[in-house]
């Protein structure tokens, strides 16, 4: 129990300086100058300070190392949960408006900064009381749904809709950070269209543009695109070490604005003052989870779903294994002790895991080099950031977002593969966009639970047929060297028979009966006659007459009462209209429950 609840014993005592240290001190060393400049940016995002997501930058992956089973996970701010932090963020302060010492209300974030563009000590305090009590509710939800061994839910968010999810989520970030790069205090726009809103906003201000500030925006894309796609380009020689290019432009631009003044002199918002040293714990405030449960929920689930699934990336490539629910656990955890420590809500992200895997990572130990190398920033480099340009962490945002873009490029693949997927990742994407992150989710878990009735209803019914002098059978209609066994007819269901399927089971049923009694009235279909009743047709040969049925029974995992009796009363039919009927490769659990 104790190795389960600690992977770290099982994997520490084991560990072989000579062979894992090189790798994970590279990797370690790597990932800190990656991490560093992205948690300061969606510290930003998620509505709070940028040394916010630096405190979330350390204790994460620290607390990770411990419980994790993933070697490769990189288990840190990631974008997309920023984005739905703060848009939990905007909802409650909204509904639970922030009252001052004074009794001065303030009603929400774009209020207060409407004119000045800054946000008093007092409510910046209180975002920070949200964000931390509910990044604590994520964890205990992870926790508990560890705990119960639920770590199957990641099965209700399939790869093509997280994708199309997370496509949509990259344009509420992108365009979060467009009044940064245009220095335009925008509303935070209310959903439904609220992109839609928040450009046209954009459009109707463009006068009040911060010449200064677009010039900034621009010259640091203009750095950081080129770099980013020379370090992929290259990235063999490069021996997998990316270029340091948002560590060397945060640099420079912050020298730059605290040699030129530039938010004095051209009205550029800055960072502000930065605390050193690490934070005292604060407790959450209780008072808040029930207005915050469901959006907690939402993080909970989207941001595990992503971590287990690159666990499992690099697990299946390095031959070793991840244990989902210990991954609740673990990342439930690292959420609770973030939450203590003022740091957001964490999740593992695929390109900085990817960064992290490259570099040479052997072991979760890389981690604690990665936290060692970002304690020294917060003890001693934190407070010479003050002067850091938000529009430089903005543009760093956009930039890295790209890759949350380029998943439309899987479209094509997707729509070849399976149309269903297909539908479910457009029908996410576009809900996200248009009806906002929350909602635009469960329209597209709800499209998902649709494809699966529709996938039972319509099953893909085929005949097989015996490829040579082999023993394999394969569809006849998508292998042209299958042949039909002659007199036999090879039907795959690919289904369990259970209550969903049993009309398709009846209509195939009474359909091959009716084919095998009436075969010159058939009708004619390129050659062939379909057995249209069923909701997933099969196609037959006329010339092929058959007095044997074959089911492949080789899918059948499980079969309700249902089921058993429409395949007890098919079998019966089959025998009566004269036919033999045979079920094949049927689990001998599934065949003693029939017989």
């Amino acid at each position: 129990f104790i190795f389960g609840f600690l992977p770290i014993l099982t994997w520490l005592p084991n560990y072989s300086i000579k062979e894992y240290l090189p790798g994970d001190l590279i990797g370690g060393i790597t990932t800190a100058v990656v991490r560093i400049p992205q948690s300061l940016a969606y510290g930003l995002l998620a509505g709070v300070d940028p040394i916010n997501g630096m405190y979330t930058a350390f204790f994460s992956p620290l607390t990770y190392t411990f419980l994790g089973t993933s070697k490769h996970v990189s288990c840190r701010t990631f974008a997309v949960i920023s984005l739905m932090l703060g848009s939990a963020l905007e909802k409650y302060v909204t509904a639970h408006p922030f009252v001052s010492a004074t009794n001065e209300s303030v009603s929400s974030i774009s209020t207060t900064m409407a004119n000045t563009g800054a946000i008093s000590p007092e409510l910046t305090a209180y975002h920070l009381s949200v964000i931390t009590s509910v990044t604590i509710l994520v964890g205990l939800i992870q926790v508990a749904l560890g705990i119960c061994n639920l770590g199957f839910v990641a099965v209700f968010l399939s790869d093509p809709l997280v994708a199309g999810f997370t496509t949509g989520a990259a344009l509420f970030v992108f365009t979060a950070q467009v009044k940064y790069c245009f220095g335009i205090n925008l509303a935070r726009q209310k959903a439904p269209f609220a992109l839609v809103k928040t450009y046209i906003e954009l459009f109707t201000r463009i006068k009040e543009t911060n010449i200064a500030e677009i010039i900034l925006s621009l010259i640091t894309v203009v750095v950081l695109y080129p770099v980013k796609l020379l370090s992929v380009k290259y990235k063999k020689k490069l021996h997998n070490i990316p270029i340091p290019i948002e560590l060397l432009v945060i640099i420079v631009t912050t020298v730059i604005s605290a040699n030129v003044n530039l938010n004095a002199k051209y009205g550029i918002d800055i960072v502000g003052a930065i605390p050193s040293g690490l934070p005292g714990p604060v407790l959450p405030d209780a008072t808040m989870w029930p207005s915050l449960l469901s959006d907690a929920f939402s993080i909970a689930i989207v941001g595990f779903a992503i971590t287990v699934s690159v666990g499992k990336l690099f697990a299946k490539k390095h031959n070793y294994e991840i244990s989902p629910n210990q991954e609740l656990f673990a990342l439930g955890m690292s959420q609770m002790t973030c939450g203590l420590f003022r740091g957001h809500a964490c999740a593992g992200a695929l390109a900085r895991s990817t960064v992290k895997e490259s570099s040479g990572t052997k072991t979760q130990f890389s981690d604690v080099v990665s936290c060692v190398v970002i304690l020294l920033v917060l003890l001693f480099i934190g407070p010479l950031l003050s002067p850091l340009p938000k529009a430089t962490l903005s543009c760093i945002i956009m930039v890295n977002v790209r890759g949350l873009f380029r998943q439309v490029l899987q479209l094509p693949r997707i729509w070849g593969l399976c149309k269903y997927d297909f539908s479910v990742w457009i029908l996410t994407f576009v809900a996200v966009a248009l009806l906002g992150v929350d909602i635009g989710l469960l329209i597209g878990v709800a499209g998902l639970l649709l494809t699966v009735v529709l996938r039972v209803y319509k099953p893909d019914i085929t005949v097989r047929g015996g490829l040579g002098d082999t023993e394999l059978y394969r569809d006849i209609k998508k292998f042209n060297k299958a042949k039909e066994v002659p007199g036999v007819k090879i039907i795959r269901f690919p289904q369990s028979p259970f209550f969903g399927n049993r009309e398709a089971l009846q209509a195939l049923a009474a359909e091959t009966i009716s084919a095998r009694r009436k075969h010159e009235a058939t009708t004619p279909c390129n050659g062939g006659y379909r057995l249209g009743g069923s909701p997933g047709g099969v196609k037959f040969n006329p010339a092929h007459s058959f007095h044997t049925v074959v089911f492949d029974c080789s899918g059948w995992i499980f079969m309700d009462t249902m089921g058993m009796e429409v395949m007890k009363q098919i079998c019966k039919d089959f025998i009566g209209a004269g036919l033999q009927v045979y079920l094949a490769s049927m689990q001998p659990d599934i065949m003693t429950r029939l017989t």
